[in-house]
């Protein structure tokens, strides 16, 4: 580990690249994303990057429900022309067909109490197709083990719908610091767990996976997980609440921090980990290096997410949401918010691409079970694209016509 240390602890500071008061259109000094953030809307983001390697792979989202006008008064679809940037191979190594993986989530969280039969959650969880995150992020884990991971996911998307509508002045810091502990006890000690409120069901959902967890992870594993989470809790959705709460929008490099947390992105790479049945060594999972990739693979997926989700936020009072704040900070109308937001997901990209090439020509990478969490990393961050294209939880409202282009002469179009 001492060969290339010295080089990887020099990708760490330059990462923190964003800055607050730099001009519109304009980068601080010294920022190797300022090709992003000086290219404006209008320009063709498919020849912009076509200097990636061969094989690159991109999504084209146009909105036809959403259009505006060109100079001669024509219209024409919002955002055509967008393109998010993904290598191609990692779409190859993706397989979704995970059969009645959904039908056992939604009978777990019956037989748990985390749903009531014919309930919103119950019809919500139905919607969301943990079933198919599971196969599109974590294609290589069968039986109970993905059982495990598409009811985990379900519990974490309720969770989350929930944190989404606490935005009321009267929801406390304290109270929901409380109920986050709580949650998070029953995750790493579910049997020392006595505190049941009989009305909080995803309290009963986190003492079952709690106990399941136990035969998935070492003691050293979990308590990393549970770490992850514990930033989630406190770190994010605290964070975005006391936001929401306070009618405040945050600044771009708090909300870069606080959106990487926030993502949930953390304890989906710890479960990597469970799905492959290889659990990092400890030195290499606290390295700077790894711990800086994991926030980049976090803003990656958050700023997608951003994208794709915009539809569906910007008719929620109060959300946060990376084109949303483009638009309060910058005075962008929706169309130039959304094209900067994929230029800023696509530089965070090749940023996650320097890092990880990096990482993998450092003699600490050599071993099986780091090679494979690093490739298990991309499988998740393409899977998670795939899976907010196609579940009912991202797509309703939202009408797109999506293109992935493999490399500059074959292309596979999707029909949503």
């Amino acid at each position: 580990m001492t060969s290339c240390h010295t080089d990887l602890e020099k990708l760490i500071p330059e990462s923190k690249r964003y800055c607050n008061d730099a001009p519109e259109g304009h980068a601080a000094p010294g920022d190797a994303r300022q090709d992003a953030a000086q290219t404006l809307a209008g320009q063709d983001l498919v020849h912009q990057y076509a200097h990636q390697a061969e094989g690159a792979g991109r999504v084209q989202a146009v909105d036809p429900s959403a259009r505006s006008r060109d100079t001669r008064g024509r219209t024409h679809p919002r955002g055509a022309g967008m393109s998010l940037y993904y290598p191609a191979e990692w779409r190859a190594q993706l397989r979704s067909q995970h059969g009645s993986l959904l039908e056992g989530t939604v009978r777990w969280a019956l037989r748990n109490r985390v749903v009531q039969p014919e309930s919103r959650a119950h019809r919500s969880l139905e919607r969301m197709r943990s079933d198919l995150a599971t196969g599109l992020a974590y294609p290589s884990a069968t039986g109970g083990v993905a059982q495990f991971l598409s009811d985990f996911i379900g519990w974490y998307l309720l969770l989350d719908d929930v944190m989404e509508s606490l935005s009321q002045p009267d929801v406390t810091q304290p109270s929901l610091s409380s109920v986050f502990d709580r949650y998070l006890h029953a995750l790493a000690e579910p049997d020392a767990s006595s505190d049941h409120p009989p009305d909080d069901g995803l309290l009963h959902g986190a003492l079952d996976l709690g106990t399941r967890l136990r035969a998935l992870g070492s003691p050293a594993w979990r308590a990393r997980f549970c770490g992850s989470m514990r930033t989630y809790f406190h770190r994010g959705v605290l964070a975005e609440v006391e936001h929401r709460s306070a009618r405040t929008v945050p600044g771009l490099r708090e909300y870069v921090e606080l959106r990487a947390e926030s993502s949930g992105s953390y304890p989906i790479f710890d479960l990597i980990e469970v799905a492959s049945g290889q659990e990092l060594p400890a030195s290499i999972a606290e390295h700077p290096a790894m711990r800086e990739l994991r926030k980049v693979a976090a803003v990656v997926i958050s700023w997608a997410n951003d994208v794709l989700s915009f539809h569906k936020e910007r008719r929620r009072p109060h959300a946060l949401n990376l084109p949303g704040l483009l638009m309060h900070h910058n005075g962008m109308d929706d169309e130039r918010a959304l094209q900067r937001s994929v230029l800023m997901h696509n530089e965070e990209m090749r940023w996650f691409i320097t890092i990880k090439q990096q990482l993998l020509g450092w003699s600490g990478a050599d071993g099986v079970a780091v090679r494979s969490w690093l490739h298990g990393l991309d499988v998740v961050m393409r899977g998670l694209l795939e899976w907010q294209l196609l579940a009912a939880r991202y797509t309703h409202g939202r009408s797109l016509d999506l293109r992935v282009v493999g490399d500059r002469t074959a292309e596979q179009t999707i029909s949503l």
